[in-house]
C-alpha cells in the first residue's frame, strides 16, 4: 500500500477521470432516458390496438357458440 501524499499531477488526473466517468454516466443516462421513453409510447399504442384483438376474439368466439 502507498502511505505516501499523491502528488498534484496525480490529484488532477484522478479529478480529470472522475469527471470523465461522470460525462460518460450522464449519456448512459441521457440515452436510458430515450430508450424509455420511446418504450413507453409503444406501450401506449400497443394499448390502443388491444382492445381492438379483444373484440375480434369475442367476435369469433360469439360466432362459434
Amino acid at each position: 500500500m502507498n502511505l505516501e501524499k499523491p502528488t498534484l499531477r496525480e490529484e488532477v488526473l484522478r479529478v480529470r477521470d472522475i469527471h470523465e466517468v461522470l460525462r460518460k454516466k450522464q449519456a448512459e443516462q441521457a440515452q436510458l432516458g430515450k430508450q424509455i421513453e420511446a418504450l413507453q409510447a409503444a406501450a401506449e399504442q400497443l394499448r390502443g390496438v388491444a382492445h381492438l384483438l379483444n373484440e375480434e376474439e369475442s367476435d369469433k368466439e360469439a360466432a362459434g357458440n
